[in-house]
């Protein structure tokens, strides 16, 4: 399924946030692993819906997921 379908199926059924933190959280283990293993600070981006945009908790899982990673913010 391409992007544009998942995203927009995610969206509608209502599931886009926990997809989005699940997403969030496993980006964020993976540079902190990355980072355990000796390999440089490596800038992430990650998509954000314009749901999550609009959902009052979107800072509160991108601490969420940096505070469980133990990844530094910057």
């Amino acid at each position: 399924m391409p992007p544009g379908t998942f995203i927009g199926v995610a969206e509608s059924s209502g599931h886009i946030i926990p997809i989005g933190e699940w997403i969030l959280e496993e980006t964020c283990r993976q540079n902190k692993t990355w980072q355990e293993q000796g390999l440089p600070k490596v800038p992430v981006k990650v998509n954000i819906s314009a749901i999550q945009f609009e959902n009052a908790g979107l800072v509160e899982s991108v601490q969420a997921a940096l505070t469980k990673s133990g990844l530094d913010p910057q």
